[in-house]
């Protein structure tokens, strides 16, 4: 299910507690999964550390995501989670979003360059250099999630196509403070604030534009600062051939439609009262 359509009820924590005395806690989108999982696989037994389900686990720590992500075939082996060739560490929803929906997917990304606003555990990132791009810079301000993503990237042995940067994106370069430890299953919906115990890096799209020629796509999940980049940096987005981005301020998606108009067609992909999905394709040089 995208996320745009979640409401925050289905954000909301779940204690549920079973005849053998084992209790779990998940948030209300995945209970209903976990009662789709009990009714078609007759065999699930639900321990203390895991669920197992014949002779696959969804371990207990990861069981918020978890229990999604094997519905979209995703399988726990050797203490990592795998779909086809994909390898990560942990699961969160922004993987089963990026692999099984695919909604980054982008033609003609062989051998182009890719910057990725928002890299979150390095999904998005490993899924463009899986798809044929030649170069990822992928900014993320998180520091547990940027080593999570760093982890990611070396299990996938894509070092040599994505550059992670731990970094957030703005129109000025300076500093911010984040949180040091943030919870990795729930950063896909963290908003930079100034608030946290560490400062990391703002750094500006001319700076990112070093590392890549021939910019083709910008994707961007960044939770907000999408709004500035677009409307006082445009002269840098405006290089892209490509933007896919999540919009936050929904009752301005006419306003940042005119900004783009100037250069770019742009199709919104899913709306809701949360957010905005566009995705913008280059009309004009």
């Amino acid at each position: 299910m995208p996320r745009s359509v979640l409401n925050k009820k289905q954000y909301t924590m779940i204690k549920v507690k079973f005849k053998n005395n084992v209790e779990i806690r998940i948030p209300l989108i995945t209970l209903f999964q976990l009662f789709f999982i009990l009714y078609k696989y007759p065999r699930v037994k639900i321990e203390e550390d895991a669920i197992h389900i014949g002779e696959d686990i969804i371990p207990s720590t990861e069981i918020n995501w978890g229990i999604m992500a094997y519905l979209h075939g995703w399988r726990f082996r050797n203490g990592i989670w795998q779909f086809n060739d994909i390898k990560l560490k942990h699961i969160t929803f922004t993987a089963i979003e990026v692999f099984n929906e695919k909604i980054y997917h982008i033609n003609e990304i062989k051998d182009k360059s890719v910057v990725d606003v928002g890299a979150s555990i390095g999904d998005s990132a490993i899924y463009f250099a899986k798809e044929g791009a030649k170069k990822v810079i992928a900014l993320e301000p998180l520091p547990s999630v940027y080593n999570e993503a760093k982890d990611n990237v070396e299990l996938n042995n894509l070092e040599d196509k994505i550059i992670l940067l731990n970094a957030a994106l703005g129109v000025t370069k300076g500093k911010i403070k984040v949180p040091r430890n943030y919870d990795i299953y729930m950063s896909f919906n963290y908003r930079t604030n100034g608030y946290g115990d560490t400062f990391v890096d703002v750094v500006t799209l001319n700076d990112v534009l070093k590392y890549i020629d021939q910019p083709y796509l910008l994707k961007m999940d960044c939770e907000g600062c999408e709004y500035d980049i677009i409307t006082k940096d445009y002269e840098n987005v405006r290089k892209f051939d490509n933007i896919i981005f999540e919009f936050h301020y929904p009752k301005l998606k006419s306003r940042i439609i005119d900004v783009l108009s100037k250069d770019f067609t742009c199709d919104i992909i899913r709306s809701s009262n949360i957010d905005v999905m566009f995705k913008c394709i280059r009309s004009r040089k």
